[in-house]
């Protein structure tokens, strides 16, 4: 192999491995989220005296908080990551586009004393078609 085959070869695996750099996924929100699952909202919970330094403690502080006239206060916890679909790196990408979207909530209800009342954790999938050619067509009507 020549000296020019050989910087030819060097220089397409120096795209390709920059191409694969840019394919990481995006997050947006409280990454502590991204493990939580019931279970462990129970023991954090259960090993304090469920009040908002536990929360504070465990998951950080709250993406919003919403208080009301009665003293109680909402706390909404938000995780987000969006993955790239491989086909985006492909000369076709453009067209044929998509990722893969991943959402996490968890929104806890605090009395007036501080103490967590309700809460709800929950977290949803879905993949969302960006390119060109895979979008829906509009009604005629």
């Amino acid at each position: 192999m020549s000296d020019r085959e050989k910087t030819a070869v060097l220089l397409k695996l120096l795209v390709l491995s920059s191409a694969l750099s840019l394919q990481a996924c995006s997050t947006v929100g409280n990454e502590k989220l991204a493990d939580v699952d019931e279970a462990y909202v129970r023991r954090v919970l259960a090993d304090g005296n469920g009040g908002k330094r536990d929360i504070v403690a465990a998951l950080g502080q709250p993406q919003d908080k919403i208080r009301f006239d009665s003293g109680n206060e909402v706390w909404v916890f938000s995780f987000r990551k969006y993955t790239p679909k491989p086909q985006n790196f492909v000369n076709v990408g453009s067209l044929f586009g998509g990722q893969s979207n991943y959402d996490k909530e968890l929104v806890m209800l605090f009395d007036a004393r501080g103490a967590v009342r309700q809460w709800k954790l929950s977290s949803s999938e879905q993949d969302q078609s960006t390119g060109l050619m895979n979008q829906p067509l509009p009604k005629i009507e």
